[in-house]
């Protein structure tokens, strides 16, 4: 009958939306699970940090903490890393790692332990940098190991052959038919005279881009006696080409003659042209000042990174 026709009709439908209903009562239920369910603790452990163990023959599966800082935290886990170089290779390309570890004072720490670290970390612009520019920059000074970050950091001199337009100065002269550019060359036994007219006078780097110098070794001339004389003078920059003045940031003084004397500087800052200015030699007994000559002068830099 025509009733009973749509009768079922309706409770067909009923069941339908029921169905209907019942079924996204299901789903959501099931992704109210899914939210409420924990990940895996595979899924909270960044794969750079599990590659970078792999590289060491690590399994980071082992360890309770799989942060980076409590990998950082773990000394045993840090000399391996630091002393592999599979390790040191994944690390040194991944900026991630490198801005993380030189953030950390642990990772610092583990740096200035390892010999490979350290020259692992002086060879190349980015890391360097960052560890120059670290917060705990001190650890890496303090390091047994330190030589070995700041041979990949300083003026190659094997390069520098002639004075061309990248060592300037002002009223150097020749002595012994040398030239300026012979203050660069490792070498003691060769000096650079100023001229003793009493007019301003410096020798620096021109390194044709802004640099940042951390620290300078400067070695004067050793013929007056350290008794009578002390070497001082500026730690200085200039940020255009041939400058007539730098501009002094920090002033230094040597009572050694003849041996490298150390100067970090604290102020790191990007400039161009780097060297020293003012030099002079003074008399201790009557307290005149005079112009003074210079056998070595070692400069420590670092080049800002690209993006």
């Amino acid at each position: 009958s025509k009733a009973t026709n749509s009768k079922d009709r309706y409770v067909n439908a009923q069941e339908k939306e029921n169905g209907l209903l019942n079924e996204t009562m299901q789903i959501m239920e099931n992704e109210g699970r899914k939210v409420k369910e924990p990940k895996k603790i595979e899924d909270n452990v960044d794969s750079r940090i599990k590659d970078w163990l792999s590289a060491a023959q690590l399994n980071i599966d082992n360890y309770e903490d799989k942060s980076l800082a409590g990998i950082l935290s773990n000394q045993d886990i840090c000399n391996t890393l630091m002393n592999s170089d599979d390790a040191l290779n994944y690390m040194i390309n991944q900026r991630y790692l490198i801005d993380e570890i030189t953030g950390n004072s642990n990772g610092m720490t583990a740096i200035a332990n390892s010999s490979k670290a350290m020259t692992k970390m002086g060879s190349n612009q980015y890391s360097s940098y960052k560890v120059v520019m670290s917060e705990y920059f001190n650890t890496i000074k303090a390091s047994s190991y330190i030589s070995n970050f700041e041979n990949g950091t300083k003026i190659n001199s094997a390069t520098i052959t002639s004075n061309g337009d990248s060592v300037i100065s002002a009223n150097a002269t020749n002595k012994s038919s040398e030239q300026q550019y012979k203050v660069f060359d490792d070498n003691t036994d060769t000096i650079v005279a100023f001229s003793t007219n009493g007019g301003y006078i410096f020798i620096a780097y021109d390194f044709k881009e802004p640099v940042i110098c951390y620290k300078m070794e400067i070695n004067p001339d050793g013929a007056y006696s350290d008794d009578w004389w002390n070497k001082y003078g500026n730690i200085s920059y200039a940020d255009s080409a041939n400058p007539s003045r730098l501009s002094a940031l920090m002033s230094y003084e040597n009572d050694k003659p003849g041996i490298y004397n150390s100067y970090y500087i604290e102020n790191r800052q990007a400039h161009r042209i780097w060297g020293i200015s003012d030099l002079k030699r003074r008399d201790k007994r009557t307290a005149s000042n005079f112009s003074t000559n210079i056998r070595e002068l070692k400069i420590y830099y670092v080049k800002v990174p690209t993006e």
